[in-house]
């Protein structure tokens, strides 16, 4: 499910065309209009506006953004104005080329997480765009195991359906455990054999079988039988198979865990996965780290650089107000804002109301002021419990 807002109702590609233009004139780009417009449209929408806008000005759009924006916001946004294939093309091939080595990560994160029809349009712009297989450039510039597995992964035609055979799956979950931690060594060609040819599908019900079999899980065993690229290869396929959420929220956290950001991590999977499944991935953040993942970014990031990332991600935020307690002005953005009295008489009612419509709200949640207002019958679990607590952002106290 994607957290992209998109307003009711939306500006024809011409208007945010010369909107946009407006933006860009005069001293200083006016950066705030152009995430505004350019974070709330999808993929369709953000080509036609490109395409109008340079219908218009005689000038690339890509080009204008590119001049305008600086730094990470730079990066961020012209990673979003490229269509899926293209920006998995950009990734894939800037990793290849990736100095002093090649950028393992973005190269496995962006392949081994992808279906076999997005692969496939992946390999179609890349051999258009630079005029060389994809597989050529992996065989070229990765090396060992890891480069066995990204080749079969791109080149294996695989099943995307949801049928299994039960058969199959056991004879998998005991080929692997044959492969692997029966025996002196690891025979590689059967994990690669296996994990390039099989579905996500088949691959979660390998995994369970596994665990029953043989006491605990296939990626415990894939931990101990493999290691650095070759491993990082295997266990993203399985998790994107078994629960893909989790694997980007993980990588998220990684990619700001630590001093220092890992910027380009970042950026990559926010940008890739916010039309896609971005809702889940904060959930499933949440619930791994116990923190919103819009509190992670908000404080890993800064200015207009954290002001896009927020706008691609951000779907709901909760604000409790009270008669008299009105210090919630340090939460107020440029976010639409909602506001719920905290003496409405169904108090309850409207926050579930304004949760299940996705309204972007502001959070001040304060338990003993809440108990104040409204009586030691209110049940600050109760209401917490009405909506999604991972989409949560600024608290105020």
């Amino acid at each position: 499910m994607s957290t992209l807002r998109i307003p009711p109702v939306i500006p024809s590609p011409r208007e945010d065309a010369i909107k946009l233009h407006k933006a860009f004139k005069g001293l200083g780009c006016d950066t705030s209009k152009v995430i505004k417009i350019l974070a709330h449209r999808n993929e369709e929408q953000r080509s036609l506006i490109q395409q109008e806008y340079e219908t218009n000005y005689s000038e690339l759009f890509s080009k204008r953004i590119s001049k305008e924006l600086h730094g990470h916001a730079k990066k961020a946004m012209t990673l979003w104005l490229h269509e899926p294939p293209v920006r998995d093309a950009k990734v894939v091939r800037k990793a290849l080329r990736s100095t002093p080595a090649v950028d393992n990560h973005a190269l496995t994160e962006t392949i081994c997480s992808r279906t076999p029809s997005q692969l496939r349009r992946l390999k179609e712009v890349y051999l258009s765009t630079y005029q060389s297989p994809l597989e050529t450039d992996i065989e070229n510039h990765t090396s060992g195991d890891h480069k066995k597995l990204l080749i079969a992964y791109i080149t294996t035609p695989r099943y995307e359906g949801p049928e299994l055979d039960p058969a199959l799956v056991e004879e998998d979950a005991k080929e692997l455990y044959k492969a692997g931690e029966k025996r002196m060594g690891t025979d590689e060609k059967t994990f690669i054999k296996i994990f390039s040819e099989k579905s996500s599908t088949h691959l979660t019900a390998v995994n369970s079988a596994y665990k029953t079999s043989y006491g605990h899980s296939l990626e415990k065993a894939i931990k101990k039988e493999t290691s650095g690229s070759f491993a990082s290869g295997l266990l993203a396929i399985l998790r994107c198979a078994t629960d893909p959420a989790l694997y980007f929220a993980k990588i998220l956290r990684k990619s700001m865990k630590g001093v220092g950001t890992q910027d380009r991590r970042l950026i990559r999977v926010v940008v890739t996965r916010t039309e896609i499944d971005m809702y889940h991935i904060k959930i499933a953040y949440y619930k791994k780290y116990g923190k919103p993942l819009t509190h992670a970014v908000r404080s890993d990031t800064s200015g207009h650089y954290r002001d896009f990332l927020l706008n691609l991600i951000a779907i709901l935020y909760i604000c409790i107000f009270f008669d008299g307690f009105s210090n919630h002005e340090c939460c107020l953005t440029s976010h639409e804002v909602h506001l719920i009295g905290g003496a409405s008489t169904d108090f309850e009612g409207s926050l579930a109301a304004s949760a299940s419509s996705k309204k972007v709200i502001i959070v001040a949640p304060v338990a003993k002021k809440c108990k104040e207002v409204m009586g030691s019958s209110f049940n600050y679990k109760k209401v917490c419990a009405k909506v999604d607590v991972a989409h949560i952002d600024v608290v105020v106290k």
